[in-house]
């Protein structure tokens, strides 16, 4: 199969987002207090998504009116079971 010149440069683009994904994720660090949030207010509601196999997590609070996001790259150092019974 020969590709043509536009399907070697969509293939190469792919090939490179690929590549950055994969980096980004192998230098990820550890959650640490320096790239965590800590929120106050009364909680409203916990609402779990999962895209492509990844949780995420939106947290509302009573007190705004938009979701604070736990993104599925952090949502594995989230214990929702432990939050909600807590």
């Amino acid at each position: 199969m020969k590709l043509t010149n536009s399907q070697k440069v969509f293939a190469g683009i792919y090939v490179a987002i690929i590549a950055i994904m994969c980096c980004n994720a192998l230098f990820a660090g550890p959650a640490t207090r320096q790239n965590s949030t800590r929120l106050s207010g009364h909680f409203r509601s916990l609402q779990k998504e999962t895209v492509k196999g990844d949780d995420s997590y939106d947290l509302y609070l009573e007190e705004s009116n938009g979701a604070r996001k736990i993104s599925a790259d952090w949502a594995h150092c989230f214990s929702a079971q432990a939050f909600l019974s807590g």
